[in-house]
């Protein structure tokens, strides 16, 4: 949580943000873009395969800000902001998380599947949003009928794997498998 917050303190004195401190502030705003970027490969990818986003399934893993070391927190996780932008656009955005319980993200907003490879198999988008160990689960990797986008926030997956995988298109920060128009 310090890195939401941090930056802004180190920048600031008793009058407020500094004006030579510029750093912090950027790195600030760069990161609260980064956070969309998610978004935008999901409209990129539903106009190119012609998909209606109200008729999305949304899976998102690892609801936690980070996997690693393990944390129940979910303070200016992304995966909350990416509910609150989806939950209303989108058919349902569901959550799971390695630890935090699904009572947990069921309060949060999530929908929850009793059956997480159920969940995968089932979801034409899949976003990894933390970097847990138990996040690489192999129902990932099977051919879809349906098109589905794998978003791997921590490149924790094997990319030549899931691009050579029927149905499936592999993106993470900067890279999206080049779709057919």
């Amino acid at each position: 949580y310090c890195l939401t917050k941090d930056p802004i303190l180190f920048s600031s004195d008793s009058n407020g943000i500094r004006g030579d401190a510029v750093l912090g502030i950027s790195s600030r705003k760069v990161n609260e873009r980064a956070a969309m970027y998610p978004i935008k490969l999901i409209n990129k990818y539903i106009e190119t395969h012609n998909i209606s986003l109200s008729d999305l399934n949304v899976l998102i893993i690892g609801v936690a800000f980070k996997g690693s070391p393990e944390t129940t927190d979910v303070r200016s996780a992304v995966s909350i902001y990416l509910l609150n932008e989806l939950k209303e656009k989108v058919k349902n955005v569901y959550g799971w998380d390695a630890v935090i319980s699904s009572n947990s993200l069921r309060d949060i907003g999530f929908k929850i599947s009793k059956n997480i490879q159920k969940a995968i198999i089932n979801s034409n988008v899949v976003l990894i949003m933390n970097n847990h160990p138990n996040n690489i689960i192999s129902e990932i990797y099977y051919p879809s009928n349906q098109n589905k986008l794998i978003f791997d926030g921590f490149n924790q997956l094997n990319k030549t794997e899931v691009e050579k995988t029927s149905g499936l298109t592999y993106a993470t920060m900067g890279y999206m498998t080049k779709l057919a128009e």
